[in-house]
């Protein structure tokens, strides 16, 4: 079994170097998996399938590349997620609610999720969303305009870099605790989530936690994904653009 884990490349309509290096992936690293999982973000926004399958045909063109070879799953990000039906027929791939448990025989048991509900500090951010989950602010959002939509995402966007700030690092970061807690709670041996853009691998009590990278254009190596062969996980990164 060979599983690639992606999340936090936030995929733009204009964003060259990153539809370039995921074009690459698609049709080169991932194709040779057997299961590819995306842990959310990987559009920087989605408006909407109806909208969103426009302004990313290149890209979902990958995607579909991609699934007529693996088989694929996505769990939505804080970014996109209302992705929904519509795309996941479109793609071609499945889509989870999170946490999603895979458990094989011999294998680890392996929680994934997108990350944010872990960031248990951040309580101004977790407010927010639980606003925006809300199913019928959903509806009603996605039967406004186009350019309605696109000024509240960006909107969004922009208050979410302004809170980038050195002293809110550990508030915007992931819990320890809120980790361990899934752990346990799932019985998983493994957790792996995104989000928080700062890959690493954490030792908890109960199993171990991998945080994924996000793609950065201009920082060399930073196109990078987890994989697991087996019962083993490491980083891998996609090589010179």
């Amino acid at each position: 079994m060979r599983r690639l884990f992606i999340s936090d490349l936030h995929l733009g309509p204009e964003s060259a170097d990153l539809n370039r290096a995921f074009n690459r992936w698609c049709l080169g690293p991932a194709c040779d998996a057997d299961e590819v999982w995306i842990l959310g973000d990987l559009f920087e926004y989605w408006l909407g399938d109806d909208i969103g399958s426009r302004l990313y045909a290149a890209q979902i063109r990958s995607l579909q590349v991609l699934a007529e070879n693996v088989s694929l799953h996505f769990v939505c990000g804080n970014r996109d997620f209302l992705c929904g039906a519509q795309f996941a027929r479109e793609v071609g791939l499945q889509l989870h609610a999170e946490p999603v448990v895979l458990q094989e025989s011999g294998l680890p048991r392996v929680a994934l999720m997108h990350g944010d509900l872990l960031c248990t500090d951040d309580h101004e951010y977790l407010r927010y969303r639980a606003i925006v989950h809300m199913r019928w602010l959903q509806w009603i959002f996605l039967h406004t305009s186009q350019q309605f939509r696109a000024g509240i995402a960006e909107k969004i966007r922009l208050r979410s870099q302004a809170r980038q700030r050195p002293d809110q690092h550990m508030i915007i970061d992931a819990n320890p605790a809120a980790a361990e807690e899934v752990l346990q709670r799932k019985h998983a041996d493994v957790l792996v989530h995104g989000h928080t853009h700062r890959p690493a691998r954490h030792q908890h009590k109960h199993g171990e936690r991998y945080v994924l990278p996000d793609w950065r254009p201009g920082i060399p190596g930073s196109f990078g994904w987890l994989e697991q062969v087996d019962s083993q996980f490491g980083f891998r990164t996609l090589g010179p653009r």
